[in-house]
């Protein structure tokens, strides 16, 4: 799973870096890109038999055209493939979503202080609970409820009384 689902892409910088490939170098270039966003470190292995895998690669022609489009916009590292504007934006993120996370739980912290010393759990204006109690009906009144519900079943006749 990737560590961030949204890849920032400035059509600028990708335009004038791509201007030269056809689509289908674009598409392939673009799919490894998001392979290596989704990546842990946002890189894969030196492998290209994995990457041509992940990337689901299949003839010669398109192998080929991922090998040119590693070795033009991609560097080695350690056993690892990564492409530098890339790394930079990622690190961007995620520093950007470090920051973020601290804000937001300083924040919480200090609204949450505030929101502990002000609670109780007795208030005047909170309702009481309220409790069951019957109240009576008069004889008069269950008359009238039994009038306006209608007449009653129809007794059913016993078995064995003519």
């Amino acid at each position: 799973m990737a560590a961030f689902s949204s890849l920032p892409l400035f059509t600028d910088a990708w335009l004038a870096d791509t201007g030269h490939l056809d689509h289908l170098d674009r598409g392939i270039y673009m799919d490894l890109l998001i392979l290596m966003w989704r990546s842990p470190n946002c890189q894969v292995p030196d492998d290209i038999a994995w990457i041509a895998r992940k990337l689901r690669v299949e003839n010669d022609q398109k192998l080929n055209i991922l090998k040119s489009l590693i070795n033009e916009f991609c560097e080695r590292n350690a056993g690892y493939v990564l492409q530098k504007r890339l790394q930079r934006e990622y690190q961007y993120v995620c520093n950007k979503s470090a920051k973020n996370s601290r804000s937001a739980k300083l924040r919480w912290e200090k609204e949450k202080d505030v929101y502990e010393r002000n609670a109780s759990t007795q208030c005047e204006r909170n309702a009481p609970t309220p409790t069951p109690s019957p109240t009576p009906i008069s004889k008069g009144a269950r008359r009238g409820r039994a009038a306006a519900r209608g007449p009653g079943p129809v007794p059913r006749p016993r078995a064995g009384v003519p």
